[in-house]
């Protein structure tokens, strides 16, 4: 065996690793992508099950109607239901400086 034959079978034993360990990071990447999804679909499917869909719109009506007026308070508003349910969330504030 010549130094170039070492040197080549070396190369071609690096390169099959590298290879190897690029395919399982991808499937890796590919696993975390189609479980994230799923996890998503999941969590997305259960809240609208669980919550009514007039307190959903409701809701949203109240968001759009204080982004439009630019509304700048940071307090906690609740959107109530009859059932004793209710959504909590916090109203858009813009970025930009009162003078």
């Amino acid at each position: 065996m010549t130094i170039r034959e070492i040197r080549r079978a070396l190369n071609e034993f690096r390169d099959n690793q590298r290879l190897g360990i690029v395919h399982t990071r991808n499937r890796l990447m590919a696993s975390i992508f189609v479980t994230g999804f799923f996890t998503y679909a999941l969590l997305c499917t259960a809240v609208l099950l669980v919550t009514p869909a007039n307190l959903l719109y409701r809701a949203a009506k109240r968001q759009e109607r204080q982004v439009r007026l630019g509304s700048r308070t940071r307090q906690v508003e609740t959107v109530s239901h009859e059932e004793g349910r209710s959504l909590e969330f916090l109203p858009c504030v813009s970025m930009a400086q009162d003078t």
